[in-house]
């Protein structure tokens, strides 16, 4: 298991003290593949280095497997190299001089592993064959593609066996449909290895596929830990809701509550939401109703949880048509089948199923100041 208790990280800037952790505390399950999500400047990169070893932590206590690792206090720090773990770069790092084979043995002959020449080829061999790039073995690494070369990457990373594997957005620099195939191979290996997995990225769909456990940071902060569906439906406050997918959300105050629902008094009026994360929030606390644009449903007949509201703008994106409208001073999207798609101009009833919404705590802000 991996455990972070209370790191704390300060870089000096120009100057001045810029805090790129404050108090991250996590524990990571072995054998979980574990995603660091945020957007740029969260600290998800630092934290990562601070389990590798290339930050040295300010503050606070970092263990795997209950072998400390890092701890301030006790002037405890285990250099990168003496520590069970491997790291895939965003950058993949190839040695260009060098063929497909020497990139992945190099590191076994290097440093502390100094493994047999009969054992690295073995381990090279094996490690090839997993990631199915056999034929690559003795092709000079200049020639790959950028999917080659990630593979090649994570081989080299895998060849060494490590007891945790670190990935600092190891998918970044391919285009999107590699990024998708490349994916799922990846989840698939990582389920079929059983491998302790630390994966950065600021990537909403990879964290949701790859991740057992998403830990979303913002301003050095963990703001919220779950597996993927609870992030998305029932995320921790406003922050999590908007940079984890598109969320309506309708800035008011709770008026009515109970175990499972509450009623939130909203400029559109009353409107009932599951409690979500919101379990706390009594009667009088201000939040957000909030609904994603696939739940919202238009042409409605259902009775309750609706408003009138008119089209002012829609995008046609294939599988989907995104409708924006406006209900009085509210705007929000909707989105449906191109078959129910409903014209700029038109008025129509839009339903917010109660199963499909929720309350939202705010974050920073002040409800009612940033709609």
């Amino acid at each position: 298991m991996i455990a972070v208790d209370n790191v704390h990280v300060t870089f000096r800037l120009q100057g001045a003290d810029i805090t790129a952790l404050d108090g991250v505390s996590l524990s990571i399950e072995p054998g979980q593949v574990f995603v660091l999500l945020g957007p740029s400047g969260c600290g998800k990169t630092t934290l990562l280095r601070c389990l590798a070893g290339l930050e040295t932590p300010a503050s606070g206590k970092i263990s795997i497997d209950g072998q400390s690792m890092s701890d301030a206090a006790a002037q405890i720090f285990v250099p990168p190299h003496q520590r069970p773990l491997a790291m895939v770069f965003q950058s993949y790092a190839m040695w260009p001089h060098m063929n497909v084979f020497e990139n992945i043995a190099f590191p076994l002959r290097a440093g502390s592993h100094k493994i047999p020449a009969g054992e690295i080829e073995r381990r090279v061999d094996e490690t090839l064959a997993l990631l199915e790039i056999s034929a690559l073995k003795n092709r000079p690494v200049t020639t790959l593609s950028g999917g080659q070369q990630q593979r090649v990457s994570l081989a080299r990373a895998l060849a060494l066996r490590p007891r945790v594997l670190l990935m600092d957005e190891p998918l970044s620099n391919l285009d999107h449909q590699l990024q998708i195939q490349l994916r799922s191979q990846l989840r698939a290996l990582m389920r079929r290895l059983k491998l302790t997995t630390v994966h950065v990225t600021h990537n909403q769909e990879e964290a949701l596929e790859l991740g057992d456990r998403i830990a979303v940071l913002n301003h050095g902060k963990v703001v919220q830990i779950a597996d993927g569906p609870t992030l998305f439906t029932e995320p921790a406050n406003s922050f999590v809701a908007r940079f984890l997918g598109d969320m309506n959300l309708f800035a008011g105050a709770i008026v009515g509550s109970g175990l499972v629902q509450a009623t939130v008094e909203t400029r559109a009026g009353r409107l009932e939401a599951r409690r979500g994360a919101a379990t706390d929030l009594g009667a009088g606390a201000w939040c957000y109703f909030g609904i994603r644009p696939n739940d919202v449903r238009l042409n409605a007949t259902e009775p309750g949880n609706t408003v009138t509201a008119m089209v002012t703008a829609r995008r046609y994106l294939g599988a989907t048509v995104l409708h924006t409208l406006e209900a009085g001073p509210l705007q929000f999207q909707a989105a449906t089948h191109p078959a129910q798609s409903i014209e700029v101009g038109q008025r129509t009833r839009a339903h917010f199923p109660i199963e499909r919404s929720v309350v939202v705590p705010a974050a920073d802000e002040k409800p009612y100041e940033d709609d």
